[in-house]
C-alpha cells in the first residue's frame, strides 16, 4: 500500500477518499454493500452465486447473477481502478492491499499488545460499522448486524484492555479516561462503572465517587429498572464510612456468578434438547446469550455456540426460517475469523435447512460446497455429514439412485465418523438418521429387504441413545417402508408411535411427515373416519413430507 492509496472508512458513516479525486461516491446501496462484504473477506474470494443470492434474494439466480455483473462494472468505473476488484472464474474479491480502510487498521491496533496502539484504535473508532446504512436485503442486513457487533465488542475490549494496562501502571488519570471510554460505548456496564468510582476515591476524588454512583443509580432506575447489584452498594457503603474502595475483589466475583449463571442455562438447554422439550431449550440458550452480552462478554465464539444450539431447536420446533436466519449469522462470523471448518458446518446445515424448505436448487448447491470443504479439510466426519444431506436432497427430487449411493458409502466407510459427529443442523444421531433414509430409499427402489434391515438399525439406535428426535425420525422411516410394502399393521404401529412420541417431546415439525403418511395408511386399512379427522385444518409444509407415490 502506498501513501497515495484510496482511503475508505466505513467506522461511523461511510467515506471513500481517492488522492486528486476527493470523495468517491457510490450511488447505488447494493454496490456499496457488495464493496463493504468483499472488504470484510478480503484477502478470500467469494463464489458469485452467494453474493448473488445475499444481495438479491428476491430474484432468481439467473437475474440476480445480471444484477451482480452490472453492480461490479458500476463500482468498477466508480473505483477507476481496474486491477482492485478481482474476478477468477465463479469468484470475486477485493485486493485490499492496495487500500487504507480503517475498519482493517482499526482490528489490528485493538489486538495489538502495547497500549499505544490500543489507543490509537479508540481514535479510529468513529461509530459503529456502516452506521446508518442497510440495502433491503436480509442476508447481507444479518451479516451486517453481525459486523456491527463485532467491531463494537473490539472496541469495548480494547478500552477495557487500556484501563487495566493504566491502572496497573498506576496512571489513574489515564485509567479514569479509558474509563470513561468504556463506558462511553456500552454504559450499561456495571462492571466498568465501579472501576470508576475506585478510580475516582483512590484519587481522592471521593466527591465524584458519590456523585457518579448516583447518576448509575439513575441510569439503571431509567433504563433496567433495577437498583445498583450488591456488590456496587457495598463498594459505596465501604467509601460513605471512610474505607479504602477496589473493583478488583467485587468484579471478579460477579463475573464468576454471571458465568455460572450461563453455565446453568446452558446446561439447562442440554436437558430440554436431550428429552425433545425445544421451546424451553430456545428460551434458555436466549437467555445465556443475553446474560453474556449485558456482561460484555458474548465473544464470537460463544455466540457461534450459542446459536449453533438456537438454530437445531428452532427447526426442530419448525420454526424453519428462524433456524435459516440463525445460519446465516454464523456463516458471517465464521467467514469473519476465517474458520473454514466452522464454515462447512454451517453450510451442511443451511443445505438441510433449504432443503426443507423445498429450496432444493441452492440446498444442493450448499451441501456440494459443503461436501468440496470438507474433502479439503480431510474431514471424514464432515464428509460424510453432507453426503447425508445430498442424499437427503437426492431423496427429495427424486433421484434415488444417487441417493442409495450416498447413503450407502456413509454406512460403508463413514458410519464412525458420522456417529461421532455432533450435527448442528438437526437433533439427534445423524447416523441414524442416515439408515432412516437409506430405508426410505430402499422404499422407493422396491428393495424392501434392504430397507428394513437399515430401519431397524436405526431403530435400535435411536432406541440405545433415548434422544427423541431420533427416535421419531427412526419409526417414520420403518413405517413409511411397511407403507411401500402394503405391511399396512406394521406401519399402523409405527406411525401412531412415532406421532406419540413427537406430540409428547414438542416436536412439530415430524407433523408434516407423519400426517399425511398416517392418513393415507388409515385410509387404506379402512379407517377413514379416523383419517378424516386427522387431516382436518391440516396443511403441508413445502418441502417437508416424505414422497409416497402410491
Amino acid at each position: 500500500m502506498t501513501a497515495e492509496a484510496v482511503e475508505i472508512r466505513l467506522l461511523g458513516g461511510v467515506a471513500i477518499l481517492a488522492p486528486g479525486r476527493g470523495r468517491i461516491r457510490i450511488a447505488s446501496a447494493k454496490g456499496l454493500a457488495l464493496l463493504a462484504y468483499l472488504l470484510q473477506a478480503a484477502p478470500r474470494l467469494q463464489a458469485r452465486d452467494l453474493l448473488a443470492d445475499m444481495l438479491w434474494p428476491e430474484h432468481q439466480r439467473e437475474q440476480a447473477r445480471a444484477n451482480l455483473r452490472q453492480t461490479l462494472a458500476r463500482l468498477r468505473r466508480s473505483l477507476q481502478d481496474d486491477a482492485l476488484l478481482i474476478a477468477e472464474g465463479e469468484s470475486l474479491g477485493i485486493d485490499a492491499s492496495r487500500l487504507r480502510v480503517d475498519c482493517h487498521r482499526f482490528a489490528e491496533l485493538a489486538r495489538s499488545p502495547t497500549a499505544a496502539d490500543r489507543e490509537e484504535a479508540l481514535e479510529l473508532y468513529a461509530g459503529e460499522f456502516l452506521a446508518g446504512f442497510s440495502c433491503d436485503a436480509p442476508g447481507f442486513d444479518e451479516w451486517l448486524l453481525v459486523e456491527r457487533q463485532r467491531h463494537f465488542d473490539l472496541a469495548a475490549e480494547c478500552a477495557r484492555r487500556l484501563l487495566e494496562d493504566h491502572r496497573e501502571a498506576g496512571e489513574t488519570e489515564r485509567a479514569i479516561a479509558a474509563a470513561r471510554r468504556l463506558l462511553a460505548l456500552d454504559n450499561l456496564r456495571e462492571d466498568a462503572h465501579r472501576e470508576l468510582i475506585a478510580l475516582y476515591a483512590g484519587a481522592g476524588r471521593r466527591e465524584a465517587a458519590q456523585a457518579h454512583y448516583r447518576e448509575l443509580e439513575l441510569l439503571l432506575r431509567r433504563e433496567l429498572q433495577v437498583e445498583p447489584d450488591e456488590a456496587t452498594q457495598a463498594m459505596m457503603r465501604r467509601l460513605r464510612e471512610g474505607g479504602a474502595v477496589s473493583s478488583r475483589s467485587a468484579a471478579p466475583r460477579l463475573l464468576d456468578a454471571l458465568e455460572q449463571a450461563v453455565d446453568h442455562l446452558r446446561d439447562a438447554a442440554a436437558r430440554a434438547h436431550r428429552s425433545g422439550a425445544h421451546a424451553e431449550a430456545i428460551r434458555f440458550n436466549e437467555q445465556a446469550m443475553a446474560v453474556l452480552r449485558l456482561a460484555g462478554r458474548l465473544d464470537a465464539d460463544r455466540e457461534f455456540d450459542l446459536r449453533a444450539a438456537l438454530q437445531r431447536d428452532l427447526y426442530a420446533g419448525n420454526r424453519i426460517e428462524d433456524a435459516l436466519s440463525q445460519l446465516r449469522t454464523m456463516a458471517a462470523l465464521a467467514e469473519a475469523d476465517a474458520d473454514q471448518a466452522r464454515l462447512v458446518r454451517v453450510q451442511c446445515d443451511e443445505a438441510q435447512v433449504l432443503r426443507t424448505l423445498g429450496r432444493f436448487e441452492p440446498a444442493a448447491d450448499m451441501a456440494q460446497r459443503a461436501l468440496t470443504g470438507a474433502r479439503a479439510l480431510d474431514s471424514q466426519g464432515m464428509q460424510a455429514l453432507a453426503n447425508l444431506r445430498l442424499g437427503a436432497i437426492h431423496f427429495a427430487v427424486g433421484a434415488y439412485q444417487r441417493a442409495l449411493s450416498l447413503l450407502l458409502t456413509n454406512v460403508a466407510l463413514l458410519d464412525e465418523s458420522l456417529s461421532a459427529l455432533r450435527d448442528d443442523g438437526e437433533p439427534g444421531d445423524p447416523a441414524v438418521r442416515n439408515r432412516s433414509w437409506l430405508a426410505w430409499t430402499c422404499a422407493e427402489l422396491g428393495r424392501f429387504e434392504d430397507g428394513i434391515l437399515y430401519g431397524r438399525q436405526g431403530l435400535e439406535r435411536a432406541d440405545r441413545g433415548h434422544e427423541m428426535y431420533g427416535r421419531v425420525h427412526a419409526r417414520v422411516a420403518l413405517g413409511v417402508l411397511h407403507v411401500r410394502r402394503e405391511a399396512l399393521p406394521e406401519a399402523l404401529d409405527l406411525l401412531r408411535e412415532a406421532r406419540q412420541l413427537a406430540a409428547r417431546s414438542d416436536l412439530p415439525i415430524f407433523d408434516a411427515y407423519i400426517v399425511p403418511v398416517l392418513a393415507l395408511t388409515l385410509a387404506r386399512s379402512g379407517e377413514l373416519e379416523d383419517a378424516r379427522t386427522l387431516l382436518a385444518g391440516f396443511t403441508l409444509g413445502s418441502g417437508q413430507a416424505i414422497a409416497l407415490s402410491t
